[in-house]
């Protein structure tokens, strides 16, 4: 890459001038011609276009991030559609699960359960290393994606988080501490690997657990009171549990909230385009775990807000684990998807379950049969564990299905027309929740908030026939979820101008 490293450690770039060189005694040590950014960013493209795999893009990556945060996050913004994919979901699960075979150094923070006498001294060490922390991404690494216990290669999501806040709303990547929670791992093929980085044995649990993560809550409060705690990719068991035990903290869930917002998002947008009677929809939620009942949560606020009562709220959901149906009426309870289809007549079809083709051609014409459009989400990630593949969506539904995937999916062509497939990402969701929460004063995450940021991406101009803007305009997109949020949380309307101006003095102000 364009950064050379002499033998004493210095770095320098091909963009420094001869003076800039001169006065850092770094000319003997580099090439004599200076590049401008559009010239770097080329070559560096280039570079990573050149490499075979997707894994080692990532890496290449990864090492240009630590080396020059500038020219990395300036290069990744301005070619979206190619790298937040390698960046980011769906690459990302692969150095995860590879993480101490490939570990480099990488930026990041970690605690682990053996050290819990010793976290206010390690947090004194990061706090001189970080002044500043806005935003603390926090991981156990127990549920990733869709993958499961990879024990410390969580470090690699939570990473993979920070650097979508800094693409998608400008917070600086130095204000944002993405830490690594190591209290063991059940994964047997961590356990026995000589190489794995992290605490080898089992996980930690019950009181021994909560001990550790309610120390490192309060070392978070002491050192970084203001900072937003951010919950990423924790284990069914224990991740709505501590949202709900910490629900005074200025915190919140991507897995279970963001994972939301984006679904209900999509949603809206659904129900706005079919004109849907929302007191006639049957909503099967396909996957009982975290993310699925959270999105049913807040699908229901939301259907509350727009006049449902709470009871015909509740009785629009039909939920499916890994025996059926899950229901209180005994004539019910256990059907199979495939039965329950066919007996209850869903209108909405959400796959959270990663059991990839749940979503079967039988399940699909089925509910076709009866449904005028429709709404089919196979949310789970990676690509590989999603419940349907688009194509076949609009091929068994003639094309009338409206569709969002959790990971990104080819064009869809039917009939001759080209159809963009709306991809559920929460990065739409959480850095602008984040961003406007702080710019509005919030010091905690309530259900208005998801709702306006749900409702602030659902109502984005797509300029196409998807029901959620494409990974290319991330951007735009998280500024108005900011701008909804801070709204919302100060309870006064901003102009355009008055959120640019709250903007910069945010990014100002050290």
């Amino acid at each position: 890459m364009n950064i050379l490293q002499n033998k004493n450690g210095l770095l320098t770039n091909l963009q420094w001038s001869k003076e800039a060189r001169d006065n850092r005694g770094m000319t003997p040590f580099s090439p004599s011609r200076v590049l401008n950014l559009e010239q770097e960013m080329a070559m560096q493209m280039a570079r990573v276009q050149e490499l075979p795999t997707a894994f080692l893009q990532y890496l290449f990556l990864r090492t240009l991030r630590e080396q020059r945060k500038d020219l990395y996050y300036t290069l990744v913004r301005a070619n979206l559609d190619v790298l937040l994919p390698i960046v980011y979901t769906p690459t990302i699960s692969e150095p995860i699960k590879r993480f101490s075979h490939c570990y480099d150094g990488t930026a990041g923070i970690y605690f682990s359960i053996d050290q819990v006498l010793e976290l206010s001294n390690l947090m004194a060490m990061v706090k001189a290393q970080h002044p500043r922390i806005d935003i603390v991404i926090v991981t156990d690494g127990e549920g990733i994606l869709g993958i499961g216990d990879w024990g410390i290669g969580g470090s690699e999501i939570v990473a993979g988080k920070g650097v979508v806040y800094t693409v998608a709303t400008d917070i600086p990547a130095e204000r944002i501490l993405t830490v690594m929670l190591d209290v063991g791992t059940n994964n047997s093929e961590l356990l026995t690997d000589p190489y794995y980085l992290g605490l080898r044995q089992k996980r930690a649990f019950g009181v021994e657990y909560d001990d550790f993560i309610g120390a490192f809550i309060r070392e978070i409060q002491d050192f970084y009171p203001n900072a937003l705690l951010h919950w990423e990719d924790f284990g069914q068991k224990n991740a709505s549990r501590l949202l709900q035990r910490y629900v005074d903290l200025f915190s919140f869930n991507d897995d279970i909230q963001g994972t939301g917002i984006i679904v209900l998002a999509a949603l809206s947008a659904a129900f706005k385009r079919i004109e849907a009677n929302l007191h006639a929809q049957r909503i099967f939620i396909f996957g009982a775990g975290s993310a699925g009942l959270g999105i049913a949560s807040q699908i229901k606020d939301w259907l509350i807000d727009r006049g449902l009562t709470t009871d015909e709220a509740n009785s629009s959901f039909y939920f499916f684990g890994k025996d059926g149906l899950i229901s209180e009426q005994k004539d019910l309870a256990g059907l199979s998807l495939a039965e329950a289809v066919a007996t209850l007549h869903p209108t909405v079809l959400i796959g959270t379950s990663t059991a990839t083709g749940a979503f079967t051609k039988e399940i699909v014409t089925s509910m076709a049969s009866f449904c005028e459009v429709p709404i089919i989400f196979p949310i789970s990630n990676p690509t590989t564990l999603a419940e349907a593949q688009p194509q076949d969506l609009f091929d068994w539904t003639d094309g009338k299905a409206l569709v969002a995937t959790g990971s990104p999916f080819a064009d869809v062509i039917f009939k001759e027309k080209q159809h963009r497939i709306a991809q559920a990402n929460n990065a739409l969701a959480y850095p602008g929740l984040a961003l406007g929460a702080i710019l509005g004063g919030a010091t905690q995450i309530d259900t208005g908030m998801l709702s306006v940021a749900a409702e602030a991406i659902g109502s984005f101009d797509t300029r196409d026939d998807t029901l959620l803007p494409a990974v290319s305009e991330l951007f735009d997109v998280s500024m108005a979820v900011a701008k909804a949020v801070a709204e919302y949380s100060c309870g006064e309307i901003w102009s355009d101008a008055k959120f640019e101006e709250r903007m910069k003095h945010y990014l100002e102000n050290e």
